[in-house]
């Protein structure tokens, strides 16, 4: 007896349920116990390959035949096809026969990923389910099967049981997610067309999860996401085309991208809890145009949670430039994080004083050359130590930095304090991270 056979068959699914189909198959040899379970487990992950001399697809045409003798409930059904234009012809039908198995035997999570755009997912026939609850297609084509329904069947496909969709790089007719009754929805590298977004967001009422991961629109128009009552999480990555956001319960929002944006925020709402952006500027250089921009962006709420910046190089600032932009609110960032790799330290009293005039953090997270962080420290504590005016008195500063403790993280969990002296002592141009608690 292996000490497997304790084990109850739940159980044992559960640790299948992580395996790749070959690692569950190695395991099912411990024992009868886990062969049974192997034989009857109700989640199915199968990775096909066509021109390329992978047979497996013969074995999974067996283990599916099985499961629609035997009705074998399937809860989740994961497909991942590489195939070519080549061997459409013989692919495209074994996945229908396959997808149709799985519906048939109550099928809960379905995860479909083709490499070449063009499988038309019998889409009609999954949103008339009763049992569907979540549907990630990649790769698929939805667009032609819904088009040949009548209005009728569109009615009777209005899937109340389906809670999640993600659709990535799908072509896809935009009526169809118009009917459906979703919680979480998640478009990625697709086109949209002209206020597509904007409808379904406002006939949408138990939309409570948002995600556009590069969406954009089809003549790159500006659209929006307003007027929502329901959505709670937003995450926006690598979109530029968003206008204006507009939710009134949002509690959690995400931006990611290579640009600060140009939207406005409004209605924002006192439950939101986690407000995160990452930009990265490595193809970039930053000046006084990108920092007032980038205050302007960061004024647009209260607060952020945490503001992550990479920056590969900094043009020189002329702090009186500061002086000729409009004004406006002071941004309130709690976590600063900065990676930084330019080698130039004359430019970085200037440098930090624009980033605590842009960001205003309470705690700053530096990853960068010892040379640089040493130079961050000697400008904090001189603007601790000074009435926050540089030679030339042109910083519109807003507050006075009454505290500065500088830590050295020794693990992603632990820091130390440290002061002047044991920067001295490292390598100049070693990569570490420090963080600065800011009093303000």
């Amino acid at each position: 007896m292996t000490i497997g056979d304790n084990f109850s068959e739940s159980l044992i699914h559960k640790i299948f349920s992580y395996l790749s189909y070959e690692d569950a198959a190695n395991s099912s040899l411990l024992s009868k116990t886990w062969q049974q379970a192997w034989l009857t487990q109700p989640s199915l992950k199968f990775k096909v390959e066509y021109g390329k001399g992978n047979n497996n697809r013969k074995i999974v045409d067996k283990i599916m035949e099985r499961y629609k003798e035997e009705k074998y409930p399937i809860d989740k059904f994961e497909l991942d096809i590489t195939s070519s234009p080549y061997h459409h012809a013989l692919a495209f039908p074994r996945i229908d026969n396959w997808l149709d198995i799985a519906l048939q035997n109550g099928v809960k999570d379905v995860v479909c990923k083709v490499d070449v755009p063009s499988y038309p997912f019998p889409i009609s026939s999954f949103l008339a389910s009763k049992s569907l609850r979540e549907l990630v297609l990649t790769g698929c084509d939805i667009m032609s099967l819904w088009l040949s329904t009548s209005t009728s069947d569109h009615q009777r496909m209005n899937c109340r049981s389906l809670r999640k969709l993600s659709l990535s790089n799908v072509r896809l007719d935009h009526n169809v997610l118009q009917t459906l009754n979703l919680k979480s929805l998640k478009l990625s590298h697709m086109s949209i067309s002209q206020g597509f977004l904007e409808h379904l967001i406002s006939t949408s009422q138990n939309l409570e999860s948002l995600i556009l991961d590069f969406v954009y629109g089809e003549l790159h128009e500006r659209f929006n996401i307003c007027r929502s009552q329901s959505l709670k999480v937003l995450r926006i990555d690598g979109c530029k085309d968003i206008g204006e956001i507009d939710a009134s319960n949002l509690v959690s929002f995400d931006y990611v991208g290579y640009e600060i944006p140009e939207l406005k925020i409004t209605n924002v709402s006192n439950q939101l809890k986690n407000s995160q952006t990452y930009l990265s500027c490595y193809s970039n250089s930053t000046d006084v145009e990108w920092f007032c921009k980038l205050r302007k962006f960061l004024s647009n709420l209260t607060s952020w949670s945490q503001v992550s910046l990479h920056i590969g190089e900094c043009n020189d600032i002329n702090m009186k430039d500061l002086g000729l932009h409009p004004r406006v609110a002071i941004p309130q960032v709690l976590v600063l994080d900065i990676d930084m790799r330019f080698n130039d330290v004359s430019i970085c009293p200037n440098f930090v004083d624009v980033l605590l005039w842009s960001c205003h953090p309470k705690k700053l997270n530096l990853l960068s050359a010892v040379e640089t962080i040493t130079c961050f420290m000697d400008r904090l504590m001189y603007l601790k130590n000074s009435s926050h005016s540089t030679s030339d008195g042109s910083i519109p500063w807003d507050s006075q930095l009454k505290e500065v403790k500088a830590f050295k993280f020794i693990s992603d969990n632990e820091h130390v304090e440290v002061d002047r002296e044991d920067l001295a002592m490292m390598t100049r141009t070693e990569i570490d991270k420090f963080c600065f608690l800011l009093d303000w």
